[in-house]
């Protein structure tokens, strides 16, 4: 874990000893059989202090530095007022080839914006206490605890928080929205084959057009995936190969912190959002605890989306343990033991945030803390409040709290996270851009338009 070099309790400027700090994704320690996992070969430790990425072979996808096509004219869509709200003034549309109907409009629009923002924003909130524990947290951040923002990250003053300017999220949210950048340059289609061309160039570049010059913050076991001169010809085959030489207990959250947006696509069929998230998470992650918990991310959010009335109370709001339960269903048919998916419920309904250990040594990049914060956000009420108790827990912050937010983004959707960070969530226009066009390519290619709901812009 992170340790501090200072001859006080409460040094004022703490910097990291960078050389125990674990990467994104560190290897763990199984839950479910209690074996150390041993360190990925090859693996090297993400850049610090501006260093450069060795050049990554073979990579010959173009820059994918995100968009800049123009907002979409249109009023702005009001917030949503928790989940009580019933769909409104929308027009169902039918999705090309023949998947569900899928029901077009303003709350649906403001949850899938609050998935995709409160992603990016967990994110970045995230990255102010990553690799501490929770101690750590209490004595760095005791003051501002409850009211934490983006520019607190300079408290805690080290080589790996120097690496992002303030407000900006890191790799999990980077890799998200490769996967959105793919979806939009194939019309909408999951192919895995393209993704892994662009995450290969990502971490070579990053997004140039935002300054970057490398991927940074890529966890071990999708560096050494990635490394494999095939990667680019079989993503799912090399991480087979290093999920195996490691002896098939790799299970870190590489994959679950980044496929929040694929609960978002075609949300209305499930089937296709459950192969769609399996593919992308084979795409680095081989575990099928990996798969598991980016299944049950995604179909929660999908399910939320979709508003059934089996999912909601009388009252109109979620019925988060209905929610939960059909998660497990569909999650748990990636695993094969009792055992295994005794683990996956008991990650799935825990209702109490120090039950998941996120700052325990050596296993704070296991696939299922990050599921877990997830799954305990969404059982909360209120955004700001959830996600900086999850941050305060330390560990993997970063990872935690992404998929918690856009879990919880979700639920409430945008117009729900506290204004200050989403407007001043660095690259927000950026981001807004790469959102339009995703819009533009569905409502072109399938028929689904949320353009009328949609003013271009996070008010």
């Amino acid at each position: 874990m992170a340790t501090f070099d200072s001859q006080t309790d409460t040094p004022s400027v703490p910097y990291l000893d960078l050389n125990k700090q674990p990467a994104e994704d560190v290897s763990v320690t199984s839950p479910v059989d209690g074996a150390t996992v041993p360190p990925v070969d090859g693996a090297s430790a993400p850049p610090v202090d501006g260093a450069s990425a060795p050049p990554v072979d073979g990579a010959t996808v173009p820059p994918v530095d995100g968009a800049s096509a123009p907002p979409v004219d249109g009023a702005s869509a009001p917030p949503v007022d928790g989940a009580t709200a019933p769909p409104v003034d929308g027009a169902t549309a039918v999705q090309a080839g023949g998947a569900k109907a899928i029901n077009v409009n303003s709350d649906t629009l403001q949850r899938i914006l609050g998935t995709i923002f409160g992603q990016c924003i967990g994110d970045a909130i995230g990255l102010l206490t990553e690799f501490l524990t929770k101690k750590e947290c209490e004595m760095y951040y005791k003051t501002v605890k409850k009211e934490l923002e983006f520019f607190h990250k300079e408290i805690v003053c080290d080589g790996h928080r120097m690496r992002w300017a303030v407000g900006d999220w890191t790799d999990d949210s980077d890799q998200m929205i490769l996967i959105l950048l793919s979806l939009i340059e194939k019309q909408g289609k999951v192919d895995v084959l393209d993704f892994g061309r662009r995450i290969k160039h990502w971490t070579q570049k990053g997004f140039p057009g935002l300054g970057d010059f490398v991927g940074m913050g890529q966890g071990k076991t999708t560096s050494t995936v990635i490394k494999n001169p095939d990667y680019t010809k079989d993503p799912h085959a090399a991480a087979d190969l290093v999920w195996t030489a490691n002896g098939k207990v790799l299970a870190a959250n590489g994959a679950v912190m980044r496929t929040s947006i694929l609960g978002i696509h075609m949300y209305a069929d499930i089937d296709i959002v459950v192969q769609n998230a399996i593919t992308i998470a084979r795409a680095t992650h081989a575990d099928p605890r990996c798969r598991a918990s980016t299944v049950a991310v995604c179909v929660a959010i999908a399910l939320m989306l979709q508003r059934q009335p089996k999912h909601l109370d009388k009252k109109g709001c979620y019925n988060v343990n209905a929610i939960i339960s059909h998660c497990y269903d569909y999650a748990s048919k990636c695993l094969e033991t009792d055992k295994e998916k005794k683990e996956l419920k008991t990650y799935l309904k825990c209702k109490k945030l120090k039950e998941l250990k996120l700052d325990e040594a050596g296993k704070i990049g296991y696939t299922y803390k990050s599921m877990g914060s997830a799954f305990w956000a969404l059982k909360q009420k209120n955004f700001r409040e959830a996600i900086t108790k999850i941050v305060m827990e330390g560990g993997d912050a970063d990872s935690n709290a992404c998929v918690a937010g856009a879990l919880l983004g979700c639920k409430y959707g945008v117009g729900t996270i506290p204004s200050c960070w989403t407007q001043k969530l660095k690259h927000k226009e950026w981001l807004e851009a790469i959102i339009d066009r995703y819009f533009q390519m569905m409502a072109e290619v399938h028929g689904i338009d949320f353009t009328p709901y949609w003013s271009g812009h996070v008010e």
